[in-house]
This record gives structure tokens, C-alpha cells and sequence, in this order.
């Protein structure tokens, strides 16, 4: 028995000059012209390191018999896309430990006994560079920021942020490291950050960005409203969450009602923002159950009991802060 399949092939081109990155206007159902080719192959929008480079394409008008993409660079041929998955893919162990415990053969293997692969025409070439090493490094732990898990460092995170931002022209001009390897510890405890253009926020594999649970280190006066017009008759200001980009004139005023500042009409402020990492950020808004599920891939599920009006006193940390701090204005007025 015998087969005819295709191996697409991509190229990219390390030329001086880069293309444009790509984005969510890039992707199309197809281009009306029947080709057998990858079609609009590009590099979405800082999807880049120092190290690595993501690249992302539209599939030919004519799919039916793909079985693989090749990519070259250079007319130099890298590897290709199922080989890159095996190694990369976040969802590919789960896929295995679905295959492995298909004791029933609930799923059907196809097996080609053999075929004839042909290749297609190369696709169109896209320039591409890795990013260069950062301009400025921040590591907190070296401004002062604690990571014992208790002590609050909003003063000092948003400061690196402020002070490694300040000039730099591009997501690589300036890193922000939350560190694992403190001599204080790891977990770093903060409040409401406020993100700059241009910046990277990098939190490193065994690191842990904890949110405080006090509702207070998320003050009001400097959240948002998320409507241009009035939703709440009291007041329909918000708090900041963990991470923002909010521009300083368009946070809540300290009044109730009296304005509508905290509205961003603009919704294009901030350029260039990385958040990137192996580590933890922790919001601690809920009890986390002292023991985790296993799954199916062998790693730990964070498990939280279900929440309600009627036990969030007890299962509640920032949850619980909010609301304390909600009914006791509530009861002042």
C-alpha cells in the first residue's frame, strides 16, 4: 500500500533588515488562489528572545495531504514542525498519557505501511533575528526587595520598574528579574505594580511573585473604571489588580463620583511589554488546599475547595480582605 503525502516547506533568511511582525490580522481562513505553499509566514509580535525565535503561518489553500512542515533558514533546512512539537508542546505529554492509558483503544492509530513524500514549493522567506541581550538588568533582589514571603517590597519592585524602564526604547532595553536565588528566599510579597512600555518582566523558574492579601496594598485611588460612563450609583471605581498598565492621569480619583478619570479611552498606551518566565505569580486570593492533584502529564493541579457567600470568611485571603474592607464602607454610609 502506498501513499502520496506533502512536506511543506518555510523559509526564513537571516538578512540584515527584519520583517514586520505579525498579528491576529494575519490569519485567514485562506487566500482564494488554490496554493499548495504556507502562506504569510511571519514572527508575531515580540514572540522572540535571545535565544529562540516563534515563527507562525497561515496552512495552503490545498491542506489535505500535509503531513509535516519543513523549515530551512538560509537554504539550510533546521528541522521541522512535528519534531519542534515533540520537543516543545505544552499539551504533547498530556497526549501521550491519553495514548498510553487507552487501554481500550478508545482512539485509532493510523499507520501508513509506506508513502512517497514530495515537497512543496518554498514558502516566501521571512527576516528574522533573535533580540539582543538586554541593555539594563534589574534584579530586585539587589534594590532591596525581600523574598522571606512576608516582608511588602511594592515600593521597591515598582521603583526597579520605574528606574529600568526610564529610556528604554524596546521590550529588550530593560529586564525586571523577580529572582529564585535570593539570599532572602524566593517568595517576593507585593501589592498593585504598575508596568512601563518597553519593559521586561521576567520571573525566574523557582521564583514566586505573591500578591499581598491585604486589600489595602490595592488602594482604590489608583485603579480604574472599565466604561466610560457611570455602571455603579456609589461608586463604580475598581482597584488595581496585581500587574497594570494604567497611565498615572487615568487612574481613580480619591472621590467617589466626582470624576471619571479612571477611564482610558485611549486603550493604546503601553508598547513593548513582556512578562515572561518559568516562575509563579500568586495572586493569593483563595486558600490553596494543603494537598494538590496529580495530572494526567505527572504534575501538580493546584486545588482550591469551592468558594461561596457562605465560607468565604474562612477560605478567603485577599478575597476575604476585599470584602471585610467592602461591608465595613458599607457600613459607614
Amino acid at each position: 500500500m502506498s501513499f502520496y503525502a506533502v512536506l511543506y516547506s518555510l523559509c526564513v533568511s537571516s538578512s540584515k533588515s527584519v520583517s514586520k511582525p505579525c498579528g491576529i490580522n494575519n490569519v485567514r481562513a485562506n487566500f482564494g488562489t488554490g496554493s499548495t505553499v504556507p502562506q504569510a509566514v511571519c514572527v508575531p509580535t515580540l514572540a522572540y528572545d535571545q535565544n529562540s525565535i516563534i515563527l507562525a503561518w497561515n496552512k495552503p489553500d490545498n491542506y489535505s495531504s500535509i503531513v509535516d512542515y519543513n523549515v530551512y533558514m538560509n537554504g539550510k533546512k533546521l528541522g521541522n514542525a512535528s519534531s519542534n512539537a515533540n520537543q516543545h508542546s505544552v499539551v504533547k505529554p498530556y497526549f501521550d498519557s491519553f495514548y498510553n492509558d487507552d487501554v481500550d483503544n478508545f482512539h485509532v492509530k493510523a499507520i501508513f505501511h509506506s508513502f512517497r513524500v514530495t515537497e512543496s514549493k518554498k514558502s516566501k522567506a521571512v527576516a528574522a533575528k533573535t533580540a539582543p541581550i538586554y541593555k539594563k538588568i534589574v534584579d530586585i533582589s539587589f534594590v532591596g526587595a525581600v523574598g522571606d514571603g512576608v516582608t511588602l517590597n511594592t515600593e521597591t519592585i515598582q521603583n526597579a520598574i520605574d528606574s529600568c524602564s526610564n529610556g528604554s526604547k524596546s521590550a529588550y532595553g530593560c529586564k525586571v528579574l523577580i529572582p529564585a536565588n535570593s539570599s532572602t528566599g524566593n517568595v517576593f510579597v507585593t501589592g498593585a505594580l504598575f508596568l512601563k512600555s518597553n519593559m521586561t518582566l521576567e520571573i525566574a523558574e523557582g521564583a514566586i511573585l505573591k500578591g499581598s492579601a491585604n486589600s489595602s496594598d490595592y488602594p482604590l485611588s489608583k485603579g480604574y473604571q472599565i466604561y466610560s460612563y457611570f455602571i455603579n450609583p456609589i461608586d463604580d471605581r475598581l482597584p488595581p489588580s496585581l500587574l497594570n498598565t494604567l497611565t498615572d492621569n487615568h487612574r481613580n480619583g480619591p472621590v467617589a463620583m466626582a470624576d471619571h478619570e479612571g477611564y482610558d479611552e485611549t486603550r493604546g498606551s503601553f508598547v513593548n511589554i513582556r512578562v515572561v518566565g518559568k516562575g509563579t505569580i500568586d495572586g493569593s486570593g483563595w486558600l490553596r488546599n494543603k494537598t494538590d492533584l496529580i495530572d494526567e502529564a505527572g504534575n501538580n493541579l493546584a486545588q482550591y475547595d469551592r468558594s461561596n457567600r457562605t465560607n468565604w470568611s474562612t477560605l478567603g485571603l485577599l478575597a476575604k480582605s476585599q470584602l471585610d474592607a467592602a461591608t465595613a464602607e458599607a457600613g459607614a454610609h
